[in-house]
């Protein structure tokens, strides 16, 4: 979908990649066979969070339909926690050791995508600054 989308779609993950915004409608029914040609249920997609998987809430997954077409990915997103972690990179660990604790790609194996095609990324904030694991 990121790969061979449009191109603003790309120039706009791309922009959230390195800290920017952008502002899009949302829509809770997303359909599919939408995700070709409508932005907005590309975007639904991609920023639903709070779906069940393994043992927690993961915050963003992407999943090649049909599988093992493409890569899948979970996306963990994470502020930075002053009393906790002492920086970004510990704060890029937990987000790393709650995708593993919880086991957020239970449902994309249960789907048949082999683990070595799971990627796994953890986005540490602190104000305007991301550190990307």
């Amino acid at each position: 979908m990121l790969r061979e989308g449009k191109r603003r779609i790309k120039e706009q993950f791309e922009m959230l990649l390195q800290g920017g915004r952008i502002r899009t409608p949302i829509d809770e029914q997303i359909v599919n066979n939408q995700l070709d040609h409508n932005e907005s249920a590309i975007w639904s997609l991609l920023l639903a969070s709070g779906y069940e998987s393994g043992f927690g809430r993961y915050d963003v997954v992407l999943e090649p339909k049909p599988p093992n077409t493409d890569d899948a990915f979970v996306l963990e997103f994470k502020v930075r926690n002053r009393r906790k972690e002492g920086s970004l990179e510990e704060t890029v660990k937990a987000a790393l050791r709650q995708i593993e604790e919880k086991h957020y790609a239970a449902k994309l194996v249960e789907h048949g995508i082999p683990r070595e095609q799971i990627r796994c990324y953890e986005f540490a904030f602190e104000g305007k600054t991301v550190l990307i694991g």
